[in-house]
This record gives C-alpha cells, sequence and structure tokens, in this order.
C-alpha cells in the first residue's frame, strides 16, 4: 500500500469512529435521526471521494496537482474528525478535559460542561444547519 491509501483508510476509520459516537450520542438522547444520519454519510462519503480524487491527481501531472493539495485536505479532514469525535465524547459524558486542554480548541473547550440531558432540540437543528455535529 502507498501512503495515501494508508492515510485515506487512516481517515476511514476515524469516520467509523466518529459515525458510532454521533448515533451513541443521539441514541442516548432519544433523538435518533435517519434524515441527519443521512446527511451525515452523505457528507462523510463526498469528503473521501475527494480524498481520494486528490490523492490521484498528482499521478497524472505532478506539475500541476501537487501532492501537498492532498496532504492539505487529508490534514483538515482528520482535524474536523477528531473534534467531531471529541465532542461526542463530551455529549456522551466522558471527561475530555486532558484532550481539551491538548488541542486548545475553542470548539472542544465550549462543550466540557455539557451533558447531554442538556442538549436542547433548537441546538441539534442550529448543528444540523451548520454542519459541526452529527447528532
Amino acid at each position: 500500500m502507498d501512503q495515501n491509501t494508508t492515510q485515506i483508510l487512516a481517515l476511514l476509520i476515524l469516520i467509523l469512529i466518529d459515525t458510532v459516537s454521533g448515533i451513541a450520542v443521539s441514541v442516548h438522547a432519544k433523538k435518533l435521526s435517519s434524515s441527519v444520519g443521512r446527511k451525515g454519510l452523505a457528507r462523510k462519503g463526498l469528503e473521501l471521494l475527494l480524498l481520494i480524487a486528490f490523492s490521484y491527481l498528482p499521478r497524472l501531472d505532478a506539475n500541476s496537482f501537487p501532492t501537498q493539495i492532498f496532504t492539505l485536505l487529508y490534514s483538515g479532514f482528520v482535524f474536523f474528525e477528531c473534534i467531531s469525535i471529541v465532542e461526542n465524547a463530551s455529549l456522551l459524558g466522558l471527561d475530555i478535559s486532558v484532550i481539551s486542554r491538548f488541542l486548545k480548541s475553542p470548539e472542544v473547550v465550549k462543550t466540557d460542561d455539557i451533558k447531554v440531558d442538556d442538549v436542547k432540540t433548537e441546538d441539534v437543528k442550529k448543528d444540523e444547519t451548520t454542519n459541526n455535529v452529527d447528532k
């Protein structure tokens, strides 16, 4: 396997963890929605398709499509998947203070005191429109 394939598989594992943890949050909050799930899976599928496409473009013409574009996309997708997993863990009641101090991300620190029972329907709808987290 080449490096790009390994990176895509690593991202796929993160996507699976994020999806399972998002479903767990939805079940725990008793707000499971198939339409939200379909949108989330479609978005993640598109992420993978983009990454796969950009992994092959440099092979066609290395001058026009540098490998840095793939690395940039990959890094961004991995970062957002990790943030989403940490947010889901926080919503499930896990202590993420060590992780939030490590990442120093306002989004992660903001969710430290949120419990699943505190999540309102309006918050879930707001997150659906901003595509922050699949709930």
